[in-house]
């Protein structure tokens, strides 16, 4: 029962940590008129997120191996909730980048403690199963923000809504302070052990170009279809959520069949590959190849998220406690890196071409893949 309400509360956790990222996507419009925010700064905005996020990946696995996972992700998870409260009671465009920015510190905090804790409460022939559960629960609560938060908005408006999220992580901070374990190891490591481990760093490289090309998908494939595929605004945002939901059963299917099969280094290069191809194709989608493109990409991208972090702590020859600073590390090498893949998008796009706008983010992820053969 213990292990069963351990890790339903990380679960739960997770969810709300996905739902509490999204929240603010749909209410960009409306908090731009209402900060008297011009419509091109509402990228610094989840730019300021992005960047909190990278730069505490690293100190959050330090912070994990001084005092516990459990302790690590509690704080996390109080200050992304705080945070998404406080976003809601901004007063102008600079108070609300400081708190996108906080934001972003929480969810560092939380994610790589979160994610190793599940590993040490299963068993290791599980491993692949329950990492792809923990990223499929972000999927869902990110769905979850991107179709209904726009809604909750309505009813109230986008102050209260974003706090309604921060809340919820609230409650769940609460409850995880009192179900999760605190696994604590007493032996003394040098972080450097980690922090010059090759394997590490080739594959947080490596798989960055990924990141980029997933998160720019997410941010610009409803607003492309719109404008350049000219399809209304409702089937762009079924489409877009599909990437979303499709990764859930990409994150438990891959992790569960890697569990038995193995080769997931092999399965995940394969992933990789695969999932540039099909972006290459988005220039070609139309409005009944389209639902076979999303799906494609969402799947591909939860097996991919999967793959990453099962090596990560069950691949990578390090000492157990410093498996939460190698996630961290592979997660801030992803945001550092993969994020330029958005704005070469964007200006691709504008001075060139929306097809080009696709393609470069494809080259984009195969040139960084190159070093994945330095894993092989």
């Amino acid at each position: 029962m213990n292990k069963i309400l351990s890790t339903s509360s990380i679960i739960i956790s997770r969810t709300i940590y996905g739902l509490n990222w999204y929240t603010i996507s749909p209410l960009y419009l409306l908090i731009a008129k209402d900060l008297s925010i011009k419509y091109g700064e509402l990228g610094l905005i989840a730019f300021s997120f992005l960047l909190g996020a990278m730069i505490f990946q690293i100190p959050a696995g330090i912070l994990a191996a001084k005092i516990g996972n459990k302790n690590t992700a509690v704080l996390g998870m109080l200050i992304l909730s705080l945070a998404s409260i406080f976003s809601g009671m901004s007063w102008d465009f600079i108070s609300l980048l400081i708190f996108r920015f906080i934001l972003g510190i929480g969810a560092a905090l939380f994610f790589s403690p979160a994610v190793h804790t599940l590993r040490l409460i299963f068993e290791k022939k599980r491993q692949g199963y329950i990492i792809g559960l923990y990223n499929a629960a972000f999927s869902i609560g990110a769905g979850i923000a991107l179709l209904t938060w726009s809604f909750v908005a309505s009813f109230t408006n986008w102050r209260i809504a974003l706090i309604i999220g921060g809340i919820l992580g609230l409650i769940l901070t609460f409850e995880n302070h009192v179900t999760i374990p605190n696994y604590r190891n007493n032996n003394r490591v040098s972080f450097s052990t980690a922090l010059k481990n090759k394997t590490i760093i080739y594959l947080g490289i490596a798989t960055s170009g990924f990141w980029g090309l997933n998160y720019a998908l997410t941010q610009f494939i409803d607003s492309y279809l719109i404008a350049y595929k000219g399809m209304n605004e409702n089937i762009a945002g079924m489409a877009s959520s599909i990437t979303l939901f499709g990764a859930i059963i990409g994150n438990i299917a891959i992790g569960e069949a890697t569990d038995r099969i193995g080769k997931r280094k092999q399965v995940l290069l394969l992933s990789l590959i695969l999932i540039a191809i099909v972006t290459f194709l988005t220039p070609f989608i139309d409005e009944i190849t389209l639902w076979l493109y999303v799906s494609a990409q969402g799947f591909l991208s939860g097996a991919i998220f999967a793959l990453i972090y099962t090596i990560t702590m069950d691949e990578i020859n390090i000492d157990e406690t410093l498996k939460p600073l190698a996630a961290s590390m592979i997660n801030a090498f992803n945001i550092g890196i993969g994020s330029l893949a958005s704005p070469l998008y964007t200006y691709i796009t504008s001075f060139i071409s929306p097809e080009m706008g696709w393609f470069s983010i494809a080259i984009y992820e195969l040139a960084l893949l190159s070093l994945y053969r330095k894993l092989l």
